[in-house]
Formats: C-alpha cells, sequence, structure tokens
C-alpha cells in the first residue's frame, strides 16, 4: 500500500510569497529591471561613461557581458536609498571569499534574495555554491502516493525564506520572475511572472520612472559596494 504523508504549514508557498513581497513592490522590482537594462545599453553606448569604466581597469568583454547585472542592482539600491523599496541590500561575499554577490533583504518579513541574469526563467538558476549557502528553506509538501509534478503540492515553512529574481533578455527584458526556489532541487517551489503580471495592470498604476542618470558609472556601484552584510 502506498503511503500519504501530509504536513501542513500554515501557508503555501504562493501565499507566502506574495506576502514578502507585494503587488506594488513587485511592480517595481520589475521596473528597476527594465530600467537597469535601459541604463546598460545607454551605458555601453556612451563613448564618455565606457572611458571610465575602462579606467578601472574592466575590459570590453567584460562589460559587455555585466554591464546589464551591474546596471540592475543600481536600480534596486538606487529604489531601497530613495526608499521606493522598502528593503536592505548587501554585497556578500561568498564561502570561499573570492567575489561578492548582490543580496536584498528585510529583516522584518524574514526573506532575502539573489537577483541573477539567466538563460530562462521556467527554472532557477543553476546551481552554485553561494546560491546553496543561501538557500535555507525548509519546504514541505503533501504526498499523494508516488512522487511526481501533478501530486505534490509544496508549502513555504522557514523564518527567512530565500528568494530569487531571474531576468533575461537582450535590449529589454524578455522575462522577469520572482520565485521560491526548491531547497535541493532545480525547480521552483512557486514564482511570479513580473512581466506578465504588470501587463495586467492599469497603464500609470505606479511610477517606476528611471532614478537618477540614465547611464552607469563605476564609482555609484562602488559606494554601494560597500554595504557589506556582517553575517
Amino acid at each position: 500500500m502506498e503511503k500519504n504523508d501530509l504536513i501542513l504549514p500554515s501557508q503555501s508557498a504562493q501565499n507566502a510569497l506574495e506576502g514578502y513581497v507585494n503587488l506594488r513592490e513587485r511592480f517595481f522590482l520589475n521596473g528597476c529591471i527594465a530600467n537597469g537594462y535601459s541604463a546598460a545599453g545607454s551605458t555601453l553606448n556612451s563613448d564618455s561613461a565606457m572611458d571610465s569604466w575602462l579606467k578601472e581597469g574592466r575590459s570590453l568583454t567584460e562589460l559587455g557581458t555585466r554591464m546589464k547585472t551591474v546596471a540592475c542592482e543600481v536600480m534596486i539600491c538606487r529604489s531601497i536609498e530613495k526608499g521606493l523599496l522598502p528593503f536592505k541590500y548587501a554585497f556578500v561575499y561568498n564561502t570561499a571569499h573570492h567575489h561578492k554577490y548582490f543580496r536584498v533583504f528585510s529583516d522584518e518579513r524574514g526573506f532575502h534574495m539573489t537577483v541573477n541574469h539567466v538563460p530562462a526563467g521556467n527554472r532557477p538558476h543553476r546551481r552554485a555554491q553561494y546560491r546553496d549557502d543561501e538557500n535555507n528553506n525548509y519546504q514541505t509538501f503533501l504526498k499523494l502516493g508516488d512522487l511526481d509534478e501533478k501530486n505534490d503540492v509544496l508549502f513555504s515553512s522557514v523564518d527567512d525564506e530565500y528568494l530569487e529574481l531571474d531576468h533575461g533578455g537582450k535590449k529589454i527584458p524578455n522575462f522577469v520572475c520572482l520565485g521560491i526556489p526548491q531547497k535541493g532541487a532545480d525547480i521552483w517551489a512557486t514564482r511570479i511572472d513580473l512581466v506578465g503580471e504588470m501587463r495586467s495592470l492599469t497603464p500609470g498604476a505606479f511610477n517606476t520612472s528611471a532614478i537618477g542618470p540614465s547611464t552607469i558609472d563605476p564609482s555609484e556601484i562602488a559606494a554601494y559596494q560597500k554595504e557589506e552584510s556582517t553575517d
């Protein structure tokens, strides 16, 4: 006989995700990514802006592949600094102390989040040690007989949930998704398609116009990177 195990937490992963980041905040995050792509393009096409980056010792190849990531981080930092997003941010060293990665978090709401440029949004970003370290999610489920995707109902049950804000595209974002990755697996526990969600809203519902300069200067991201986690 098949064994059915039932564990019921206080709320589903979907309800938890919508509670961690509400509709207005998701709208702003989606706007930050869109503005980041625009700023990245403006920076790469500006001789004066590129000169500033090249003087920092960055190569053209590195700038071409990294600028969208940097620009999206800057837009989120600007929005947090201006009080438009009620979160905090830090640039955290990975376990090996080789490089820093961007982390958005809210102690009050109990979540932390990485922001990733990825090739597709149907799965969380590829496994990396620092993301494994971040993902302390404890996800329970309703097991109905043998495990399969149709019968497993995932729930969330953790005090400090790990979220991912993943995006991808060329000149504009083709997708932006906010989700809870399942611990130890290459699938989402739940996710929200922010681009699709925004299309359903009344135009002008929120103002997400770009904050600050339309190009990204290395001194600005360097100033934000001084905000380090004490964890």
